[in-house]
């Protein structure tokens, strides 16, 4: 069973429509409430099942820890996962698929079976501090450059994106428009392998966009670590997509990619 990213973002799931008798438990993460300590273990598990189906015969437990685009190792247990939490202040995000087996029996006989699937996530903040706040200019320029006009996209990404990265980032005019023009490149460049079809699969774009990312930024002089409070957010934008499956075919995530990377040009 394979889940996505990101961004991350879980890869394909068949999800199918089951009787009442199917009804899915209401579970969430625990163990990220609070912050994590700098340099203490994070534990994470699945609350339990309240009352649960007299047909529910097994629960299994997928995870994924994002750190931007890159997979965190983790190790698993009894449905949880533990990792280091590191030695530096960040916001890591925790993916899980829970599926549910179910089985009808009368008697000794199997009269039906179903399985049913849906994701937790929560963010985990590591370290007591927040980011440092870009400070003000103290010279604002009284002729601000116009707002861009995009395109409408099937997802509407430009807009977030630009805005995103106009508020997010603190770096000067031209450097913010080098990498982000950089980024645009890299998210272009996934893009036309998807139409190409060099690409095989959801989980296959994930990984080699967060490589072209990390390469596109280091190019140009870049520091990702400054880029992170945007993948952060991107990464929430496209989960939610995805969740709500308005994006789940290759052609979705390259439609997704294009209208990232014009909102990233409309640096200059």
């Amino acid at each position: 069973m394979k889940i996505i990213y990101s961004l991350v973002l879980f890869l394909s799931f068949s999800l199918n429509v089951f009787a009442e008798k199917f009804v899915i438990p209401d579970q969430k993460i625990v163990g990220a409430e609070a912050p994590i300590p700098l340099g203490e273990l994070v534990d994470l598990s699945v609350s339990p099942i309240k009352s649960p189906s007299q047909y529910l015969v097994e629960t299994t437990y997928t995870w994924k820890v994002l750190d931007g685009y890159t997979e965190k190792r983790v190790r698993t247990y009894d449905g949880g996962v533990f990792f280091g939490a590191g030695i530096q202040p960040k916001r890591l995000k925790a993916l899980v698929a829970v599926t549910y087996l179910y089985v009808v029996k009368e008697q000794d006989k199997i009269i039906e079976t179903a399985a049913r699937t849906t994701f937790l996530s929560t963010d985990v903040l590591i370290g007591d501090e927040a980011p440092p706040a870009p400070e003000p200019n103290p010279n604002p320029n009284p002729n601000p450059e116009p707002e861009p006009n995009f395109p409408e996209g099937k997802y509407n990404l430009s807009p977030f994106i630009y805005n995103l990265t106009k508020t997010k980032i603190n770096l000067s005019k031209s450097d913010k428009a080098k990498q982000a023009n950089a980024l645009a490149k890299s998210f272009e460049g996934i893009a036309a392998a998807i139409a190409a079809g060099t690409i095989d699969d959801q989980e296959d774009i994930l990984k080699k966009t967060a490589e072209a990312n990390r390469s596109a930024i280091q190019a140009v002089g870049g520091d990702r670590t400054k880029w992170e409070p945007v993948f952060t957010e991107i990464q929430e934008k496209l989960f939610g997509l995805y969740k709500d499956n308005k994006m789940t075919t290759k052609q979705d995530f390259a439609s997704a990619w294009r209208e990232i990377a014009t909102g990233f040009k409309a640096f200059k």
